[in-house]
C-alpha cells in the first residue's frame, strides 16, 4: 500500500454512504397481484411511491402478472381447440342434424341449409385440405337475417371469429396465430 501524504489523504473524496438496494419492482408487482382487487388498490398508491414508478405502470405490472398467473395469452385466449366427441360420429346422422337446426332457426333458399352444413364439416377438417372454400353471408337489404346465420354457423365450426369491421393486419395476426374460422356478411 502507497502512504499518502496527510494532505492529498485529508482533499480524497469521503466514501459514498450506503443506500438501501432499490426495491425489487418485479417481485413487488408478483407480490401485489396476489392480493384481491380492493387490497391492491388500498396498497397501490403507496407501493407505486415506494418503488419509484409511476401508478398506471405498477398497474398494468400487476395486470400482466395476474393474467400470467390465470393462464391467459391474449392472442391465444379466445380460440380453443374443441374436444372430440368420445364415442364415433356418424357423419352423415352429424349432417343431417346440422342441416335441421339452419332450417329450424333460418328461412334460407333452397339447398342453403346443406350448403352451410357441408361447409361447416369441411371448417372441422379444414387442415386436411389443400383450398377451402370461402362462406359469404350476402343479403339484398339490410334485416334479411345474415348475422342470425353467423351466429349459428359460429356455434357450429371450431374456432370461430366475427370478421366485420375488421383490419386486414388483424385478420393476418390471427390466422397466423390461430388458425381459425372467419365468419362475416355484408349487404349488396
Amino acid at each position: 500500500m502507497t502512504n499518502w501524504p496527510a494532505e492529498i489523504a485529508a482533499t480524497a473524496p469521503e466514501a459514498e454512504p450506503e443506500v438501501d438496494a432499490p426495491p425489487d419492482a418485479e417481485a413487488a408487482a408478483r407480490e401485489l397481484a396476489k392480493l384481491s382487487p380492493l387490497a391492491y388498490d388500498q396498497r397501490r398508491d403507496e407501493e407505486a411511491k415506494r418503488l419509484g414508478v409511476r401508478v398506471a405502470v405498477l398497474d398494468a405490472a400487476v395486470r400482466g402478472y395476474r393474467k400470467a398467473e390465470a393462464g391467459e395469452d391474449e392472442a391465444v385466449a379466445p380460440f380453443t381447440d374443441p374436444e372430440p366427441w368420445h364415442e364415433p360420429v356418424n357423419g352423415t346422422t352429424l349432417l343431417d342434424e346440422m342441416v335441421s337446426t339452419f332450417k329450424r332457426f333460418l328461412v334460407l333458399p333452397d339447398h342453403s341449409a346443406e350448403a352451410l352444413a357441408l361447409w361447416c364439416f369441411h371448417a372441422h377438417a379444414h387442415d386436411a385440405t389443400d383450398i377451402s372454400p370461402i362462406l359469404a353471408v350476402l343479403s339484398p337489404e339490410k334485416k334479411c337475417g345474415k348475422t342470425t346465420t353467423i351466429k349459428v354457423v359460429s356455434v357450429l365450426v371450431p374456432k370461430p371469429m366475427h370478421t366485420i369491421n375488421t383490419s386486414s393486419s388483424v385478420l393476418f395476426r390471427v390466422v397466423e396465430m390461430n388458425r381459425t374460422e372467419f365468419a362475416g356478411g355484408s349487404n349488396s
